[in-house]
């Protein structure tokens, strides 16, 4: 035995000096200088470009590198793609004997590399990839007979200092970095778990001035099995990213790297306005309390499929919660997820400046499953509404109770929605149906007992001129959106600015609806119960329904203004300007964009007007016909009104002027004072028309005379009205 033991010290110590033998041929034979020829030789022919180190050392098994460079394709005045301070490695030579690879140290310092893509797509690093004398990779045959499985490595240090990687992308203008990265991991070892900690800065900016840069710090123990990665795992114990004040911590682990089981959890703190001003200005200001994040999944790699057993946000009493399978083998990747909601609104509120004054409170929950069917937009759910309360401006919604049913995300509706509208009960169900091709179908219907505002909420305020409006709506970007709307509102008692009545219904069925229904089609009908109009002009351009309501009443008003008629004066000084009415109709049929008044009715107890006619919204041109009759004379007066939209024109129909008053006569519709002497010769013929003892001949004679005269005698008297008022125009001119 002792003889063995001193043949292999002999056999040992002949090693040794082989190896240093062959280190010190190895350094006489290869100089620095002559290692640098030789690498540059290699990178001319092989890459295509030129390398540069300052000198190279050898130790005992090892080498050291410094000041080394590789340029960019060609040579340095192009550029250097990679450089490094120092490049260390050093082996232990003793567990070589041992089939075991002990690294006494690895190490990199102030690395720096390049990478850039041009405006062609291509990489600066592509012709590397396809570099002469590649060796194939290994097949998984060859990687399983390599004996890894008794193979050892170790290493005491593996280290990287002050390194930094840029990448510019020259087609989307956009820059990237990791910057100061430094590794350490410490007796790092196949069989054994070691330790590792990693940090570095990470960097963003594109060609609209974004740019954030967000440190990164990373512990973790690792345990790699002998490379038997089904028994491979990972402990995450901090990972730590933070951005002006804004910090993510995460921790938890993974195992079985063939199938990688994940559990992770989180806390995201200091999320506010303010830290998010620079990447996302003129936000409202918000301050979020901690956010709990949870994640447990496992994936089958080599089905390239995973299951998300849990993935859970929590805010306070509000949470979401995710759960379901996805794959992304195919062409496109495919899911179906589950996911439950619960929203406490009242403390949502507290987290923001912007909600501060929306009196917001209740809970919003609801369940949805989603998968990538019908192009990613396939979304199953149920949202169920508990007391909400919200408040804006002057409209507050209370008791707001109902459930929302989302068959995907074009087809949504509520088949009963109660609450309260300023303290006033309503109840309501919508429909919301995207068909695609920018067409939508609105379902609204509105039970309101009672609405008083004193003044219009923010949103609804749209006093613009014409040409702003037109304006606006050429500038409008995309195609027209076109609605299919259906409509049943009942409001009781209203008193809003500018107008009040006693009750108010509206009916609509439309298809094609627009912004300018220039194709439009179907019918629109309302009716309105005693009350006032104080400004028919600022009440119409309140909104858009309210513009088309009172279309053809604007239009009306317009023209008579202009031809000096009042057809609904006041009988008191305190009404002047006002139009009060008994009773309003309106119903408007719609074909591809002309709108025909089939009845436009406002009665009062002064006045009583009809309308009808066509208003076509491709044209912009009108054809009105007013009849109205000014009860405190029993006058009628036929206005034809044509011209635009924004322009109207009017004038006195005098035939069916003549006629109104002819009918009216006949059938004692327009009994007393017509115009002066008019009265007179009405009364004279009612006389006659009763005498018994005249021939009935003569009596129809006489009465047919008769109402000529008073249907002349009232022309004038009109003629005379707006002669008079034309006078007193230029006298005041």
């Amino acid at each position: 035995m002792k003889k063995l033991i001193k043949i292999l010290a002999v056999l040992a110590a002949v090693g040794v000096v082989l190896l240093l033998g062959a280190w010190i041929t190895l350094k006489i034979m290869f100089p620095p200088q002559k290692l640098q020829a030789l690498a540059q030789e290699y990178a001319q022919k092989s890459l295509h470009r030129e390398v540069k180190f300052s000198g190279v050392s050898f130790n005992l098994i090892g080498i050291t590198l410094q000041d080394f460079a590789l340029s960019e394709k060609g040579t340095f005045a192009n550029g250097t793609f990679v450089s490094a301070d120092k490049a260390t490695a050093k082996l232990a030579l003793w567990p070589l004997l041992a089939k075991r690879v002990e690294i006494s140290t690895v190490g990199l310092d102030g690395l720096q590399v390049n990478i850039l893509k041009d405006k062609d797509g291509q990489f600066n690093f592509s012709d590397l990839l396809s570099a002469p004398g590649e060796a194939p990779a290994p097949t998984g045959s060859e990687t399983a007979e390599s004996g890894v499985g008794d193979f050892s490595l170790l290493a005491d240090r593996i280290y990287a200092k002050n390194c930094d990687l840029y990448y510019k992308d020259l087609q989307s203008g956009m820059d990237a970095s990791v910057t100061k990265i430094n590794l350490q991991i410490d007796h790092f070892d196949l069989h054994k778990p070691f330790d590792a900690a990693l940090s570095f800065t990470t960097a963003y900016q594109d060609r609209t001035g974004l740019q954030a840069a967000v440190p990164v710090s990373v512990k973790a123990q690792a345990d790699l099995a002998g490379l038997d990665m089904a028994q491979a795992q990972a402990t995450l114990k901090n990972l730590t990213l933070t951005y002006k004040g804004i910090k993510l911590v995460l921790w938890g682990g993974a195992k079985n790297f063939t199938a990688p089981i994940v559990d992770l959890q989180g806390k995201l703190s200091g999320v506010s306005s303010t830290a998010l001003a620079e990447v996302l200005p003129g936000l409202p200001v918000f301050v979020l309390p901690d956010i709990g994040l949870l994640l447990s999944a496992e994936a089958n790699l080599d089905a390239s499929s995973a299951r998300l057993k849990q993935a859970r946000l929590s805010l306070g009493d509000s949470a979401l919660s995710v759960q379901g399978n996805t794959a992304w083998g195919g062409t496109q990747p495919t899911y179906q997820l589950n996911a439950d909601l619960k929203i406490d609104l009242g403390q949502v509120a507290q987290m923001t400046q912007m909600l501060a004054g929306y009196g917001l409170g209740g809970q919003v929950s609801g369940q949805f499953a989603a998968t990538d069917k019908n192009n990613f937009q396939d979304v199953k759910g149920m949202l169920t509404l508990d007391n909400l309360t919200v408040a804006y401006d002057n409209l507050t919604l209370g008791e707001l109770n109902g459930q929302i049913d989302v068959k995907s995300l074009a087809d949504i509706s509520c088949n009963q929605l109660t609450g309260k509208l300023n303290q006033e009960p309503f109840s309501s169900h919508f429909a919301y149906q995207d068909l695609g091709g920018n067409k939508l179908d609105l379902l609204f219907n509105l039970d309101l007992s009672k609405l008083t505002l004193d003044k219009f909420p923010a949103f609804a305020e749209q006093n613009t001129s014409a040409k702003e409006t037109a304006a606006a709506e050429a500038a409008a970007d995309g195609p027209e959106t076109y609605f299919n709307v259906r409509t049943h509102i009942k409001v009781g008692p209203i008193r809003v600015p500018y107008f009040m009545s006693q009750g108010f219904e509206l009916q609509g069925n439309l298809t094609q609806a627009s912004a300018t229904m220039k194709k439009s089609n179907g019918q629109v009908s309302f009716t309105l119960k005693e009350g006032a109009v104080t400004d028919l002009d600022l009440f119409a351009s309140e909104s858009k329904v309210l513009k088309i309501l009172m279309l053809p009443l604007t239009l009306i008003n317009k023209v008579t203004s202009k031809l000096g008629v009042d057809l609904f004066p006041a009988k008191d000084p305190q009404d002047k300007g006002k139009i009060k009415f008994t009773l309003g109709e309106g119903e408007y049929n719609f074909t591809n964009g002309r709108m025909t008044i089939a009845k436009t009715h406002i009665n009062s107890a002064v006045s009583d007007m009809q309308a009808s006619g066509t208003l076509d919204f491709n044209t912009e041109k009108l054809d009105m016909r007013v009849l109205a009759t000014v009860l405190t004379s029993q006058t009628p007066i036929v206005i034809k009104i044509g011209g635009t939209m924004n322009d109207p024109s009017g004038k006195l129909d005098v035939a069916a002027t003549a006629g109104a008053l002819v009918g009216g006569i006949l059938n004692y519709k327009t009994p007393g004072k017509v115009v002066g002497a008019a009265g007179s010769a009405t009364k004279s013929v009612v006389n006659k028309s009763v005498d018994v003892g005249k021939n009935a001949a003569d009596v129809g004679a006489d009465a047919v005379k008769g109402t000529v005269g008073v249907a002349v005698g009232a022309i004038k008297g009109i003629g005379g009205l707006f002669k008079s008022r034309d006078k007193g125009e230029e006298k005041q001119k």
